[in-house]
């Protein structure tokens, strides 16, 4: 899976996703433009109608000086590839809201 936060209007600092548990980060936050992508992997197995829940855990692109009295948000888009059938893939929306960052 794949999520990939984009900033909303003139954003000076990105938001990342540090973790995603239980999933694995296959790769760490890569910020361009101050958008984010980070890709995970999750072993697990899912029986048929079942639902898993991910809490995720947000870190903010290193940049000096740092933003303050400031608030940004960002639109988060999340992409699952389904692997375990032969493929296939699934777009989801995120099930709360798109992220803020505070400084």
């Amino acid at each position: 899976m794949t999520i990939i936060l984009s900033p909303v209007g003139t954003v000076l600092v990105g938001i990342g996703v540090e973790s995603l548990l239980p999933a694995t980060v296959s790769a760490a936050s890569a910020f361009a433009q101050h958008r984010s992508t980070t890709s995970f992997s999750y072993t697990g197995t899912l029986t048929s109608g079942q639902t898993t829940t991910f809490p995720i855990v947000f870190n903010y692109e290193t940049i000096n000086p740092k933003p303050s009295n400031v608030a940004y948000s960002f639109v988060m888009t999340t992409t699952v590839v389904l692997t375990a059938s032969g493929g296939g893939s699934l777009s989801l929306a995120p099930t709360s809201p798109n992220p803020t960052i505070q400084f």
